[in-house]
């Protein structure tokens, strides 16, 4: 709420619709790269026998889904004429999120299965935290919604490193490719992946 009301108040209504409108564009991608694995990873915890392989394979699965979303979210980006020049770099700086985003809910991936639901709100609160006191200080160096966003990355990018240290207390990632396990999950999430896919944009 108070990060709102400071974007809300610095940025003015047509800043404050820049900034939005940014993020929500990473956020419609994010979804792409997501594909229903989260859902699918937890449900298959609960069934592999070895936990740290699939938690390996989707991770690596999930970061290969996030590269793909930025390209094409970049490639989409180049061929639409609708971005104005000020708009223009704050979209390909925003794709940063896409993978930001990702790896985060790899994360929160294992802290459902270990039913550790607090460490993905911990995550979440500290991200909120860091964004407020960022912006507050990116303010005073620079002006319109670049300081914002770079708040919103920097953020993301501290609470990714600290959800990564609780989550290696709880699980371990073996990064081994595994076909057969690749295979369940795409199987599994391909579908649920479209249905939310629609529904998120």
């Amino acid at each position: 709420m108070a990060t709102t009301f400071l974007l809300t108040n610095y940025l003015g209504a047509k800043g404050f619709g820049q900034y939005v409108f940014v993020i929500s564009y990473a956020t419609i991608f994010y979804a792409l790269s997501d594909w229903g694995t989260t859902i699918v990873g937890v449900k298959l915890a609960g069934e592999e026998k070895d936990e740290a392989l699939l938690f390996g394979n989707l991770f690596f699965l999930r970061t290969w889904l996030s590269v793909f979303s930025v390209l094409i979210s970049l490639v989409l980006f180049s061929l639409l004429p609708i971005f104005d020049q000020e708009t223009r770099p704050l979209i390909i700086f925003s794709s940063l999120l896409i993978v930001l985003f990702g790896f985060k809910n790899s994360l929160a991936i294992v802290f459902q299965t270990k039913l550790k639901m607090e460490k993905t709100a911990l995550m979440e609160f500290l991200t909120g935290f860091l964004v407020l006191i960022f912006s507050l200080f990116f303010l005073k160096v620079s002006s319109g919604a670049a300081p914002f966003l770079a708040a919103v990355i920097l953020a993301n990018l501290i609470s990714l490193f600290a959800g990564f240290l609780m989550a290696k207390k709880l699980a371990t990632f073996k990064m081994k490719f595994s076909k057969e396990v690749l295979t369940k999950i795409f199987q599994e999430a391909l579908p649920m992946g479209g249905v939310l896919v629609i529904f998120s944009i």
